[in-house]
């Protein structure tokens, strides 16, 4: 999943993005664009995405191909525990 930079708030002259959980595999500088983007890896373990909110595990879910009825089998769905 690739997630374009946007800042949250400022410090100083830096700007800040709260990741809300997140684990980045990777972050990329686009030289000619200067965009910066955010590659997340598609692994979640129990304890990275239990910090998550509702609102975004079912994104998570969805994007996936899964059915959303709530954040406990949301997180057993993308963590890969069976039923």
């Amino acid at each position: 999943m690739r997630i374009p930079f946007k800042p949250t708030k400022s410090e100083g002259s830096e700007a800040v993005m709260d990741l809300k959980g997140m684990l980045p595999s990777e972050i990329r500088f686009n030289l000619v664009t200067r965009e910066i983007t955010l590659n997340i890896a598609d692994t979640y373990t129990k304890e990275n995405i239990d910090q998550m909110s509702w609102q975004a595990i079912k994104e998570l879910v969805l994007e996936n191909g899964g059915t959303w009825t709530n954040k406990k089998t949301g997180i057993d769905f993308m963590i890969g525990k069976p039923k």
